[in-house]
């Protein structure tokens, strides 16, 4: 399980070479033609959705749901090996920790 305030992100390419970040612990999810956009549209998406869940509900992330669990069972196969990095997410102290799946 991750850290208050810690996200697990998983990173992939799809067949048609765009890549995704999916975060586990809330559906959220972006795209972007190259990782240094998709860097940027998540830092944008996760700060947007805890600063909204915040104002709304009293708390970052409230009411949105976890991710699929097929992408918790991928989480799960990756091996430490695979490309780690994190993400520290605009000034509210939500970090990220990205996986990429080759």
């Amino acid at each position: 399980m991750a850290k208050e305030n810690s996200i697990r992100v998983i990173v992939y390419r799809d067949g048609n070479r765009i890549w995704h970040a999916q975060c586990l612990e809330y559906d959220i999810v972006v795209q972007a033609k190259n990782k240094d956009k998709l860097r940027k549209r998540l830092e944008v998406a996760v700060s947007a959705e805890a600063n909204l869940s915040e104002e709304m509900n009293g708390s970052k992330f409230a009411g949105i749901s976890p991710a699929p669990d097929m992408y918790k069972k991928l989480w799960k196969k990756i091996r430490s090996t695979n490309k780690m990095d994190s993400l520290k997410i605009g000034d509210n102290g939500i970090e990220a920790e990205l996986r990429t799946v080759a």
